[in-house]
């Protein structure tokens, strides 16, 4: 065998070759392992070092500026690594909420390793693919997948999930311990009209979702539809933060706009020219509703809001009188 200390001989190594040999190179033995120790203080130091939501959207997307107007979302979710948070948002369509929320539930996944999140909106396959999208964030911000892969319970190395549902389904025998968000929960007006669907969505929020929380968060992001949607009965039943973001500013803006200033100015589909086109076309109630996130009762307009005055009815005749001409004009005289 050639001598560990250099020798030429071919002849076996003793001890004392090794030992002239540690010997020798001990300075850069030394080095190798403080090289190593730095390396590995370093990557803690980096996992450690908790990346804001907004450092790590624009990491994960350089070329896509996160918009200011979904600043409070961002707010929420660095305020869920040292609170329970219990929240609704509501934001027009279009407004970009949905890909923020799952940059912000990749965020949390990457830098909370072991919480279990969900991720809930208005059907099983809306959610399914919504959770494709989150995996992919996820693996370009270099989080690290365990054995489950499925869309509807993704895994990474550190025995966190990711679970993804239709919001009337629920997440059955799973306890959240990260996020549990909802997107949207309706489809359209009609489900949002629908008082099955809105008992389904509530029941399956506060008898499956709170009581499966273990020290989480909630946040409901969705447009408004109607007085009784899922965000008006949090609101006025659990009495949960609510931040109403609507695409022309009013009076007391949450974030500092002067009145008829658009919500999302810089982006051509939303500027208060094109709002106003959408106004005109949806007309006020509808636009007051998804838009300005004021929903009001239909009829509003012209009658205000329904007032109820109980008189006795001992003694009383009942009479029932209805006039469905709203209108002005004296061609609705005989409807009348």
């Amino acid at each position: 065998e050639r001598g560990v200390g250099g020798s030429a001989e071919g002849r076996a190594v003793t001890d004392e070759d090794f030992r002239r040999f540690i010997v020798s190179h001990w300075d850069g033995w030394n080095d190798i392992q403080r090289a190593k120790a730095t390396l590995w203080k370093r990557q803690r130091d980096e996992k450690t070092a908790r990346e804001r939501p907004a450092d790590f959207i624009q990491r994960v997307a350089p070329h896509h500026p996160l918009p200011s107007h979904l600043r409070p979302i961002i707010d929420l979710f660095e305020r869920g690594e040292h609170e329970r948070v219990r929240a609704c948002i509501s934001l027009p369509p279009g407004h970009a909420k949905t890909l923020t929320i799952l940059r912000c539930m990749a965020w949390w996944m990457q830098y909370h390793g072991g919480d279990i999140n969900a991720y809930l909106t208005y059907s099983s396959d809306k959610a399914l693919f919504e959770s494709r999208r989150a995996r992919a964030i996820a693996a370009d911000a270099g989080v690290q997948f365990g054995e489950s892969d499925a869309m509807g319970a993704w895994e990474n190395d550190e025995g966190g999930y990711f679970l993804a549902a239709g919001a009337g389904g629920g997440i059955m025998g799973r306890r959240i311990s990260g996020w549990c968000v909802y997107d949207d929960p309706y489809k359209n007006r009609e489900e949002a009209d629908s008082e099955i669907v809105n008992q389904r969505i509530w029941e399956t929020l506060t008898e499956v979702i709170v009581p499966r929380m273990e020290g989480g968060s909630i946040l409901v992001v969705m447009q408004r539809w109607n007085p009784d949607d899922m965000v008006g009965r949090i609101v006025d039943e659990l009495g949960w933060e609510y931040v109403n973001l609507p695409a022309l500013a009013e009076e007391g803006d949450p974030l500092g706009r002067a009145p008829g200033e658009a919500l999302w100015a810089d982006n051509p589909l939303y500027t208060v020219a094109e709002l106003e086109k959408i106004r005109a076309i949806q007309g006020e109630w509808s636009f007051s509703a998804l838009y300005q996130g004021r929903p009001r009762p239909r009829g509003h307009n012209v009658f205000g809001t329904e007032t109820y005055r109980a008189v006795p009815l001992a003694n009383h005749r009942r009479i029932i009188y209805g006039d469905p001409a709203a209108s002005e004009k004296t061609t609705a005289d005989e409807g009348a």
